[in-house]
């Protein structure tokens, strides 16, 4: 069904939506919200359960307090989103942590990107 519609693949917050995007033969995104231990420790349960393709984790300015960890416990890619600075240089050092993209609607920060 997901390739008669053009569908590559599908974000969700429900972790046992996974499986079910997996064996659709998508890429399955999880996306988790990252805003404390407690909430770190519930995503990375979710993580560990459904062992999705790629993670979407908000908020973004906390990535330096939560990257290791996760990257510790998934091989998923980790892609970031909210709250970004728009300084290059901050975005910068989320490449350094380990992210694997960054989601932003300044267009500005797209061109820059685009070039590297």
């Amino acid at each position: 069904m997901s390739k008669k519609v053009g569908v590559d693949g599908l974000i969700t917050t429900r972790a046992s939506m996974i499986s079910e995007i997996k064996k659709e033969k998508m890429i399955s995104i999880l996306k988790v919200f990252c805003y404390d231990e407690f909430s770190l420790e519930s995503a990375l349960k979710n993580i560990n359960y459904s062992s999705p393709d790629i993670l979407e984790v908000l908020p973004a300015v906390a990535a330096p307090f939560f990257v290791k960890k996760i990257k510790s416990n998934s091989q998923a890619l980790i892609n970031v989103a909210g709250f970004l600075d728009d300084n290059p240089q901050e975005i910068l050092k989320l490449f350094k942590l380990g992210i694997s993209a960054v989601h932003t609607g300044n267009q500005k920060l797209w061109q820059m990107f685009d070039r590297i």
